[in-house]
């Protein structure tokens, strides 16, 4: 009799335990569905291409994030080894189908100076997207992307993977480094990002393949 109230028991909380898995698992596959479209990338601009060699240091971070049709640029962390030194130039390299619609606004932070496109790049500078900072610190230094400083824009009419990020490609242009001279870094290759819902979904299916192994030692202590 002990055992088979036992046995009700343990079926019922399994019952209620199936019951809550199942929703958090519909949930995360719902969730995987709504945000799957939204990529995000994380780049360093660590490599020397030309210039003053400063060795391997990460002299920015851009985060691209889609939203819709169009790319949130968001830069930081800007040179943190070099406090005398100032980003003037980012360069991209648009490899969409359609580099004459590109729009760009939603500034923040220290607004570029310019962005300008170029579907003939001249040589030396392989990117077709050009964005822009003061290269003067006068009046207070508007517009000039000193170290520390954020920036974040919007690219209208792209995604992430509309920009080439091989290694070499895409540049960073520093000014005033040591001595006063200049030099251009790159970024390896972009990692290939998990949408954040993909984590959720990844974690239900974990917790369905538990709740498994739980529900079969359950039928063999009930058995027992």
């Amino acid at each position: 009799m002990a055992k088979s109230w036992q046995y009700c028991a343990r079926s019922i909380a399994l019952g209620i335990e199936t019951m809550i898995n199942f929703r958090a698992l519909t949930l995360a596959i719902a969730l995987s569905g709504v945000a799957g479209a939204s990529q995000a990338a994380v780049v360093y601009y660590n490599t020397y291409v030309t210039g003053a060699d400063l060795g391997t240091t990460n002299v920015a971070k851009v985060e691209l994030t889609d939203s819709g049709s169009n790319t949130i640029f968001k830069i930081s962390n800007t040179l943190a080894a070099y406090p005398a030194g100032f980003i003037n130039q980012l360069g991209l390299d648009y490899v969409g189908s359609a580099l004459s619609a590109l729009g760009f606004g939603n500034f923040s932070g220290v607004a570029p100076l310019s962005i300008s496109t170029n579907s003939a790049p001249p040589p030396g500078n392989p990117y077709n997207v050009v964005i822009d900072w003061n290269t003067s610190n006068a009046g207070g230094g508007i517009h000039r992307l000193n170290p520390g400083e954020d920036t974040a824009f919007t690219v209208f009419n792209a995604n992430t993977w509309d920009f080439n990020f091989a290694n070499g490609v895409t540049q960073i242009h520093v000014n005033a480094t040591a001595n006063g001279n200049s030099t251009k870094y790159t970024t390896p290759v972009a990692p290939v990002p998990l949408p954040a819902a993909g984590l959720m979904l990844i974690g239900g299916l974990a917790g369905l393949a538990a709740l498994k192994r739980r529900r079969k030692q359950t039928q063999v202590a009930a058995v027992a």
